[in-house]
């Protein structure tokens, strides 16, 4: 089915202003920190989006193939990939990639709430895993919050951390998981539920006392597990 134009750029506008979201950015690093004690992996990203994930991901030293539906999200991907020789991308739905070897890990950020049938999307993404690879998952928390900006990016749901963690175990053992974006919870009800309102990315870049203020706090959420947030992140073997 074709996505209304207002949805479909909007999800466009928000993978092009991803690589200054500090939010994002920041997200992406408690997942390299999870990956750290393994060197030199072959990871699938899917669901890859603009890529930024996958040039981290790559400049950690792994090889990384990134699948996205969109052929525009792959063209932003490729040019932030700066044609990096670990790091290639191709324009795939997940249900209909192939590929003649198994991944060490499979990445996929806030993915599996675009997919209706979200427990037939995670057997498909460990079915590219080796035995013993390692699956991480990203998705936006607390139903409660489902607003606007869901709407608008296509999604069907968000998760609690016992839903999500259910949906995993039937795949893989759990061995991290936790909340982030606590101090952002706020904001995503105030321009999601209230005021129905995209969010404001830009105001996050560099060099504004808001992007300031923002560092600090997810600074602070990345050394502790907060007991609610904006995202749910959990790995499992």
């Amino acid at each position: 089915m074709t996505q209304p134009a207002a949805v479909h750029d909007y999800q466009l506008n928000d993978m092009k202003v991803r690589s200054g979201d500090a939010y994002a950015l920041a997200k992406y690093e408690i997942l390299l920190e999870w990956l750290k004690p393994f060197s030199k992996m072959r990871i699938l990203n899917a669901g890859c989006g603009s890529g930024e994930l996958s040039r981290m991901l790559a400049d950690a030293g792994h090889e990384v193939v990134g699948i996205d539906s969109s052929e525009e999200h792959i063209k932003l991907a490729r040019s932030l990939s700066d044609g990096r020789a670990n790091c290639s991308f191709t324009a795939c739905a997940l249900e209909k990639y192939k590929s003649e070897s198994l991944f060490d890990s499979v990445v996929a950020t806030d993915v599996l709430e675009h997919i209706a049938d979200d427990g037939k999307a995670v057997k498909s993404l460990v079915s590219f895993l080796k035995p013993g690879g390692w699956l991480v998952v990203t998705v936006p928390a607390g139903q409660w919050m489902f607003g606007f900006h869901d709407e608008m990016l296509g999604h069907f749901r968000r998760y609690s951390c016992g839903g999500l963690s259910k949906l995993l175990r039937e795949s893989v053992d759990l061995v991290n998981g936790r909340y982030f974006g606590f101090f952002l919870v706020p904001v995503c009800l105030w321009y999601s539920k209230i005021v129905r309102r995209e969010y404001p990315v830009n105001r996050s870049r560099s060099g504004s006392w808001f992007s300031s203020i923002l560092s600090v706090l997810l600074s602070i959420e990345k050394m502790i597990k907060p007991p609610t947030g904006t995202s749910l992140l959990m790995m499992g073997r």
